[in-house]
Formats: structure tokens, sequence, C-alpha cells
């Protein structure tokens, strides 16, 4: 399978997301400051990431992290995970592979949350990087979360936060079988199209604007959506004659990825037959 678009497009959290459910393996490259970034993912898991500085390699992680005395020559045509293989020579232990694979993550793929537009390409016929991972791997939904907590906590996201008069609702009835923080479990949980986000916010006894933030990193990762309020639709309504009453079928919601990658093969689909047609037309025209 081999995709290309923009991320304007197909952002990175409904792509990762696509990928988690799809299970997908491959490699995800995105064009972004000062060159283009790696994802790596084993059955929709990301197990590493590369970015385009050389002091962020998985090997200048890792010996940032721990004395390692090892000839580069060694590591040349690895068959297996840098981390594993360096592990089975009790070079480095379980806990320096789990706080390099936390540095890899946080200095190649969070800034990439903070990117609203920029070419992608995935591919699952890319060579495989062991030399960048470490035999660790993690949901691709909670590495999003993840990235946009860490770029709220440092005033990174300039979006505006849902309004605490707004309601939510969860994308899909059952709950995710994720690892989320106390908070966004709580507010996962207890969300209702007819609960407002202030009345949340008191029921829970959370912070109004932690509300606010949770509401907004759960939405980007596509796990709740925001429910329109029935004074929105009621103006609406009287604005536009499609969108009466007994016509609701004006109302839509939003394409998810998978209907937007769909609409667009069926266009392409449709493009090549009128371009057949056309060549058969011309074809005839000439024997005439």
């Amino acid at each position: 399978m081999s995709m290309l678009g923009n991320l304007a497009d197909f952002s990175l959290p409904e792509l990762l997301k696509m990928f988690e459910k799809s299970a997908r393996t491959g490699q995800l490259s995105v064009w972004g400051p000062g060159g283009y970034y790696r994802i790596l993912f084993s059955q929709g898991r990301i197990v590493g990431g590369v970015s385009p500085e050389e002091q962020q390699s998985l090997l200048k992680i890792i010996t940032e992290l721990v004395a390692l005395d090892v000839d580069k020559k060694q590591l040349s045509g690895l068959t297996e995970p840098l981390g594993k293989y360096l592990k089975s020579k009790k070079l480095v232990n379980s806990s320096t592979l789990a706080s390099a694979f936390r540095k890899q993550v946080q200095e190649t793929i969070y800034p990439l949350f903070a990117l609203e537009s920029g070419q992608f390409r995935f591919s699952n016929k890319a060579p495989v990087l062991y030399e960048e991972m470490t035999g660790l791997s993690k949901s691709s939904i909670e590495i999003a979360l993840d990235g946009f907590r860490s770029l709220q906590e440092n005033n990174q996201t300039l979006e505006e936060l849902p309004a605490l008069d707004s309601a939510y609702c969860r994308v899909d009835k059952e709950l995710p079988l994720l690892k989320l923080a106390t908070h966004e479990w709580s507010i996962l949980e207890n969300l209702a199209s007819t609960k407002k986000l202030n009345q949340l916010s008191q029921m829970l006894q959370i912070d109004a604007k932690e509300v606010q933030r949770v509401c907004a990193r759960l939405e980007k990762v596509a796990l709740i959506r925001k429910v329109e309020s029935a004074v929105n639709v009621g103006v609406r309504s009287a604005s536009n004659p499609k969108l009466q009453s007994g016509n609701s079928t004006a109302l839509k919601p939003v394409k998810t990825v998978q209907e937007k990658s769909a609409q667009i093969q069926s266009e392409d689909k449709k493009k090549k037959v009128n371009s057949r047609l056309l060549n058969r037309f011309a074809s005839l025209l000439k024997s005439i």
C-alpha cells in the first residue's frame, strides 16, 4: 500500500488512527521544517521515529543515556531492532531502552503535531530501519494524545479551546482500549450530548480550563466530536430552505479519513473512465 497526500487534507492524528485501526506496517514520511521526518509502524503501532537531525538518531540518544563500547561496523546490516540487539549483548537494560524510546518519540514525532500542512507519504515497501528501533512500541493514538498534551503544556497550540457551553459525544459507543490520563478517562466516560462542558466540570470537579484542554485533545485524535446545538441548527434552518424540517438529510456529518480516501479514489476512477471514453470517441471520428 502506498499513500500520498497533504496534512491539510488528512491530519496526522487522522492518519495515525487509520493506520492503527487497519494494523498497517510501514513508514510514514512527513515533510516538515528542516527536512522530512519518518514514523515507523508495525501492526498499526509506532515503533520508532527518524528526524532530519543526525544528533537525534537512536544511537545518539542511547549514548547520551549510557556509555556504549560498540563498533558502529558491528551495527551495519542489523536484522533486528537496535535496542533488542544491544540488550542481547548486555550493553543496555530495559529501563534505558524505555527512556530512549520515550525521548525518541518526543524529539522526532511530537513536533509534527504542530503542522497544519505538509506533504506526506506512506509506504509498506520502505526498507526496515532496524537501527532506529528500540524493540518497543506504543499505540499511535496514545502517542498523538501525548504529543498534543506536550504542545499544550508548552503553549505551542494556537487553536481556540472549545466553548464551555458546548457539548461533545464519543465517536464510538465502546470505550477505547487505550492508556489515557486520569482526566481524559473521566471526561470520556461521562460525555453526553445533553451535557455541556461547564456542567461536566462541576460534576467531575475538574477545572473548567482543563476540561476544555482535554476535549480539544480528544477531538484532535477523533475520539469525540462536537454536538451541534439545537439553536445553531434552528438558525441555519431558518436561513436555508434545504435545512427546513422534513429535509433532515441536508445535515451531513463530517467525513472520516476513510470516507475522504474513498471519495478521492472514486473521483480518480471516474476520470479514468471519462478519459477512455474520449479516446474511443476520437478513434471513431477518425475512422468515419
